[in-house]
């Protein structure tokens, strides 16, 4: 069986023009990086797939041993890629088709992936991520990750998520960042404007990390706030990240 290895900076660096190169950006222009589960739809469909294959209990066993280190994440792609292909990728397609987008990132994705950098990164699964996009009608949004060496060629760790942004960030862009849970920590704290989409029990470890950061916005897509942090609405985000790069600049 193939190990798959976390991204490196140099393996990802080379790979960023196949992500980004169809959006020409301007300098000083706005970049969008979102995570996938939890944050883009309510569900984990990790967990989903997991349960089907009995490989959740695993996977926690896996994180609580050794935290959300990059051994982690190879080790749950190896958990994962025991499952033979065709298998796994029947789950995938009866998982994906079950999944429903929130509405306020259909109606960002509609007006900014014409024009601006629109990446979706994944500590989970891509390829049920590619799939739930695909329907939606984003089939342009490239999806970052790896998890069955079936499929894939590399793993995503919290590490990965930051480096996409300094990448985007070193090409001369301000980047947007949304995740739900500490994954996304380093990749919040490293983006010119963090948002925070709580999960279904608030994503209360992920709000404790960032919470003092004046740059933080909590993305609200449904009716919960959080008084620690500003709230910022999805036509908010629409017109931030489309303004002219000359006149706009990130909430602080």
């Amino acid at each position: 069986m193939t190990v798959l290895i976390a991204l490196t900076p140099e393996s990802l660096a080379a790979r960023m023009p196949a992500w980004t190169e169809r959006w020409k950006s301007r300098s000083g222009g706005w970049a969008l990086v979102v995570d996938a589960d939890r944050t883009l739809a309510p569900v984990d469909t990790g967990r989903q797939i997991g349960e089907a294959f009995s490989l959740n209990e695993a996977i926690r066993a896996t994180f609580e041993a050794l935290g959300y280190a990059t051994a982690a994440f190879v080790r749950v792609s190896e958990i994962w890629s025991e499952v033979p292909a065709d298998r796994y990728a029947a789950q995938i397609e009866q998982v994906a088709a079950e999944v429903a987008i929130y509405a306020g990132w259909q109606a960002l994705f509609a007006a900014c992936v014409p024009r601006i950098p629109v990446l979706v990164v994944s500590a989970g699964i891509p390829r049920v991520w590619r799939q739930i996009l695909d329907r939606h009608g984003f089939p342009e949004v490239p999806v970052i990750g790896g998890c069955h060496s079936a499929f894939d060629e590399y793993v995503v760790c919290p590490r990965v998520k930051e480096s996409l942004v300094l990448n985007l960030q070193a090409s001369g862009l301000r980047v947007a960042a949304a995740g739900d849970s500490s994954i996304d920590g380093p990749m919040l704290r490293a983006a010119n404007l963090p948002l925070l989409v709580a999960d279904h029990k608030g994503s209360a470890a992920l709000r404790r990390e960032l919470a003092g950061d004046p740059r933080v916005r909590h993305l609200q897509l449904d009716e919960r706030t959080f008084p620690e942090f500003e709230t910022l609405g999805h036509e908010a985000l629409r017109q931030l990240l489309l303004a002219d790069p000359g006149g706009s600049r990130a909430p602080c």
